[in-house]
């Protein structure tokens, strides 16, 4: 390789020819591991960037939306209560429900109605997916 290359063209010549290490000097391999932390530290400075405008959107959003050409999916999850299911379905009066000091979802699935397991459902976490 010509010495006048940059370590972004060496770089890209590496990754496109899949070139072994083997076949490269140590100071192609020195300014990769150069190259790849940069890359790494960019990588996170995006994703901390995406993380904010992420919560920005679900800040104003409150459900699907077409923007730019995109999804935007807004959803609200939940999460089972566990400790007012047990208060209303104790574990003397329904065994069959719990399997040793847990809730066995699958038992409690086959044995109640949907809507019945609904009612102990709260909120939790918002998500939301760009999709596109």
């Amino acid at each position: 390789m010509p010495k006048q290359q940059t370590p972004d063209q060496i770089a890209r010549l590496v990754i496109s020819e899949n070139m072994s290490s083997a076949e490269l000097a140590d100071e192609v391999l020195e300014e990769l591991v150069k190259i790849e932390a940069m890359v790494a530290e960019q990588a996170t400075a995006l994703y901390a960037q995406q993380k904010r405008i992420r919560a920005v959107l679900l800040e104003n959003l409150t459900k699907t939306t077409k923007l730019a050409g995109r999804t935007v999916v807004v959803k609200q999850l939940s999460n089972f209560d566990k400790a007012a299911f047990s208060a209303h379905y104790t574990a003397a009066e329904f065994p069959h429900l719990y399997e040793q000091v847990l809730i066995s979802t699958t038992a409690m699935k086959e044995h109640l109605l949907p809507g019945e397991i609904a009612k102990f459902k709260v909120p939790g976490a918002r998500s939301i997916e760009i999709r596109g």
